[in-house]
């Protein structure tokens, strides 16, 4: 539960690989341990436009169902490539000096319940101190809240970000990955992007148990894929899908194409491979998708491609939801899908 509002809450303060390797065949599947708490962190750029980084993250304890926020400020190289950032190593202390070395404590806070705002509280003072370790860093967070009590809380494990700036490539892989686990699959139909009548979009979105098809979101592993598809279809057929299309860039969508992950307004459109729980991101630009089907059991698989040349290789077998999307009277799309129509 406290995972899905984590971009509602990122908002509060308004703001290359060797193409030849194969992707990674693990000899087993094993199942994937979710930290507790997990590490989610997005890079904003220069936000204050004084010559920092800064890195919003958030520590969060799903058994416990709580959250605590920070937003980092450390010196960045000019040169700085915003698909690759990883907490640097130091200490830093919360304060409003909004130098490096430092997190900005108007913007750092605890919530008990993600899901009420009321249970919001933000810092008097502390540390948040990050030292390297293998496999990635070690986080120690000992700080006082505003109501006076004492806060610790630790995290060892990778403190790769998400490119939350308006440049880059939108992925932070550093190898090849073999997507396993995969358990349950969602089609919904996104409607008519272009309003030309030629082709609607569909999402379709594959997950393993971490996954909630309603919200589409999980801190497991996952594969969204944005589909172009013949206009007027009730549900994606099989075939073969290796055309991708930026939307950003055309003005129409050709039916029995893929859309090309971006980002617009700090939101994701286009297919995607995401795992928060090791905080895998990757935007995917170009590959092939298969789509099989037996009666109600659908074959899925494809190997794709990050800006990056990293291959992302997935696989699922199953049914796939038919869902819908529902929409605001405004228009705009909600944040859930409805109700499950098959």
């Amino acid at each position: 539960m406290a995972a899905a509002l984590l971009f509602c809450l990122f908002q509060s303060c308004d703001k290359a690989s060797d193409q030849s390797q194969e992707p990674q065949q693990p000899a087993a599947e094993a199942e994937l341990v979710i930290p507790q708490p997990y590490f989610e962190g997005y890079y904003y750029g220069d936000y204050y436009g004084v010559g920092t980084g800064n890195i919003g993250f958030a520590l969060v304890d799903l058994e416990n169902d709580e959250v605590a926020y920070f937003e980092l400020i450390f010196e960045a190289a000019p040169d700085i490539n915003p698909d690759k950032v990883s907490l640097p190593s130091g200490t830093y202390r919360l304060n409003d000096s909004y130098q490096p070395g430092t997190c900005d404590i108007d913007c750092c806070y605890f919530m008990s319940d993600p899901e009420d705002f009321s249970s919001m509280v933000y810092f008097k003072e502390g540390t948040v101190t990050v030292n390297a370790v293998a496999g990635g860093s070690k986080v120690t967070v000992d700080a006082v809240l505003a109501d006076g009590t004492a806060l610790k809380k630790e995290y060892s494990g990778p403190v790769r970000t998400n490119n939350n700036t308006e440049s880059g490539l939108y992925s932070n892989l550093e190898k090849n990955v073999s997507v396993t686990g995969l358990t349950q699959a969602s089609m919904a139909k996104v409607g008519d992007m272009v309003g030309d009548e030629v082709t609607e979009s569909w999402i379709l979105s594959i997950g393993d148990r971490h996954y909630d098809l309603t919200t589409d979101w999980g801190v497991g592993y996952s594969i969204i894929l944005y589909l172009n598809l013949e206009y007027g279809l009730e549900e994606v057929p099989a075939g073969k899908y290796d055309v991708f299309v930026d939307a950003r860039t055309v003005y129409e969508l050709e039916p029995g194409t893929l859309m090309t992950g971006c980002k617009v307004g700090g939101n994701l459109y286009g297919c995607w491979y995401m795992c928060p729980a090791v905080t895998d991101v990757a935007a995917l630009v170009d590959g092939s998708v298969e789509i099989a089907r037996n009666g109600e059991e659908y074959t899925i698989s494809g190997t794709l491609l990050d800006g990056y040349d990293n291959k992302v290789s997935f696989a699922y077998k199953g049914d796939v939801k038919l869902m819908e999307i529902s929409y605001d009277e405004y228009g705009n799309r909600r944040p859930e899908r409805s109700s499950k129509v098959r």
